[in-house]
C-alpha cells in the first residue's frame, strides 16, 4: 500500500509540474480537492466512518488549511524552481515533523532525535546547495514543507 501511495504522490507531483504553466493554480487546487474529496468520501462510506464531532472541526480546518497552503506554495514555486530541487526541499518535512512534535503533540524529544534533526537538515542543505542567492521560490517550498509537517502532526493529533 505504501508503494502505491508513493507512486501516486510522484505521479501527482509530475503532473502538477507539467500543468502549472498552462493551468491556473486555483483550478489545479480545485481539481485536486475534488479528486481527493471523492476518494475520501468513498472510503468513509465504504468503511462506515463517522464524521468528526464539533470539538475537532477547528483542528480539521487548520489541517486542511496547512495542506492547501503547502500545495499552493509548492505549485507557485515549481514555476521557477526545478522539480528535483523542490522535491529535495520537501524531503525536509519529516525532519520538521520531528522538531515540532514536542510542541504540537507534547512528546518528549531526546538529544539523539535533535542530533538526527540537525544531520537531516545538513543533508537537505547538501542536496539543495544554497549559495546565498536563494530565490523566493526556494523559500516558498521551505514554507510548504513546514505547512506539510504541521498538517501531518495535526492529523496524528486528531487520530
Amino acid at each position: 500500500m505504501m508503494v502505491v501511495g508513493v507512486a501516486a504522490l510522484s505521479f501527482h507531483d509530475g503532473l502538477a509540474a507539467a500543468l502549472v504553466d498552462r493551468v491556473p493554480i486555483g483550478q489545479l487546487l480545485g481539481l485536486r480537492a475534488l479528486f481527493a474529496a471523492a476518494l475520501v468520501l468513498t472510503v468513509v462510506r465504504w468503511r462506515g466512518i463517522h464524521l468528526p464531532s464539533r470539538t475537532t472541526v477547528l483542528l480539521h480546518g487548520a489541517r486542511i488549511g496547512c495542506v492547501i497552503g503547502s500545495l499552493a506554495l509548492t505549485l507557485v514555486a515549481v514555476r521557477t524552481l526545478p522539480l528535483a530541487d523542490a522535491t529535495a526541499i520537501l524531503f525536509a518535512a519529516p525532519i520538521v515533523m520531528s522538531a515540532l512534535s514536542g510542541r504540537v503533540l507534547g512528546e518528549p524529544i531526546s538529544r539523539s532525535t535533535w542530533a538526527a534533526v540537525a544531520v537531516g537538515f545538513l543533508g537537505v542543505l547538501v542536496v539543495v546547495r544554497p549559495v546565498g542567492d536563494a530565490s523566493s521560490a526556494t523559500a516558498l517550498v521551505a514554507l510548504a514543507a513546514v505547512l506539510y509537517a504541521l498538517s501531518a502532526l495535526l492529523t496524528r493529533r486528531l487520530a
